[in-house]
């Protein structure tokens, strides 16, 4: 037996644009709401606002927080464009994964809606010294400049001298940071060298094992991660397990954005990574055995020296004891060798340290 229900509504008035919105509101009302993903929309920024846009890459994890990906879903967004808009002047900001249809997407936007002609800027900058580590931010840097190019192109009043300024005291917290000896002091980490990094993609650890090589060269390398749950964590691990010889990794957690919903615990984040080392066929000793649960347990100085030939993998909730264990293990594998702990994984492990030594 089918039972049909009935409900109608006049002038209801839709935030969301395009026709192919309305069917969305249609199924939204007899079941759920059933969009792309829990992100999609198409958002309006004022043009009186927008003076520039920037194409750029972005990596798969962060491919399903944007809307249109595919041709199909590129025409059913050229369409309010126009609808909304009419011929008004487009500024388009692009970015997809390796596997798109590029071409097909691109086919339907330069079909539908035709984009200004481009504009060639050029600045020669000589001995820039930019704050912000690895090859990636060179990239940016350039990405940067060209932006505050096409805006001088636009009549704004941006000087060489300005731009230079910009690129040389540009800094973000958590983004390859190096903590100063007073706040590694704050942590009870004395003389001990720490970098801070909010990676927390395979793309961005990828960069991340690049910049800690150039900056650091073969240095000892011990890492404090944690990660949320919804983050390809294997993939993450392979990257820094494949980039070089790791001293010790231990696996922590921390509240995502102010909650453990999303928290990994560190004991399957330790599994992922006992995966990914299987995978490639590294030799680890974790914390599932007898010898490695010695070290963490008591972090004592002999029993560091009997794994001296394998990576310390260890679980351990606590950010704080964490740190602890990985300065002490780090000071005996290291010997006089200038050693490097690295806390990333994710930008929430990241604001805990900040906190740790700020608060």
């Amino acid at each position: 037996m089918f039972i049909t229900q009935f409900l109608e509504l006049l002038d209801v008035k839709l935030c969301m644009l395009g026709s192919h919105q309305l069917q969305n509101a249609a199924t939204a009302t007899c079941a759920a709401l059933c969009l792309r993903s829990a992100r999609d929309a198409t958002n309006i920024i004022s043009s009186s606002g927008l003076a520039a846009s920037v194409i750029t890459t972005i990596g798969e994890e962060h491919l399903a927080a944007l809307g249109a990906h595919t041709k199909v879903s590129a025409n059913a967004l050229v369409k309010p464009i126009k609808m909304t808009f009419g011929e008004a002047p487009l500024a388009l900001v692009v970015a997809m994964a390796s596997d798109k249809d590029h071409v097909g997407f691109a086919r339907e936007f330069l079909s539908g809606i035709t984009p200004p002609a481009p504009l060639f800027p050029f600045l020669e900058l000589l001995d820039v010294k930019l704050c912000m580590l690895g090859s990636h931010q060179l990239q940016n840097a350039a990405t940067a400049t060209c932006a505050a190019l096409c805006l001088r192109n636009l009549g704004w009043r941006i000087s060489d001298g300005s731009i230079r300024a910009g690129l040389e005291h540009t800094f973000l917290l958590g983004r390859s940071q190096i903590l100063t000896s007073k706040e590694t002091e704050a942590l009870g980490l004395h003389g001990t060298t720490v970098l801070l990094d909010g990676a927390h993609t395979k793309e961005s650890a990828n960069a991340l094992v690049k910049t800690i090589k150039m900056t650091f060269g073969e240095a000892p390398l011990f890492l404090v991660v944690a990660m949320a749950s919804d983050k390809d964590h294997v993939g993450f691990a392979r990257e820094f397990l494949s980039g070089g010889e790791l001293e010790a990794v231990l696996l922590t957690e921390a509240d995502i954005a102010g909650g453990k919903s999303r928290t990994t615990s560190a004991s399957l984040l330790r599994d992922c990574w006992i995966q990914a080392s299987k995978e490639l066929g590294i030799d680890i000793v974790h914390d599932c055995t007898a010898k490695s649960r010695e070290v963490f347990n008591n972090l004592l100085v002999c029993s560091a020296r009997k794994l001296e030939n394998g990576t310390i993998l260890a679980a351990e909730s606590s950010l704080m004891a964490s740190l602890k264990a990985t300065n002490q293990i780090l000071r005996e594998r290291a010997g006089n060798q200038s050693g490097i702990i690295v806390v990333t994984g994710s930008l929430h492990i990241v604001s805990m340290v900040l906190a740790a030594f700020s608060g």
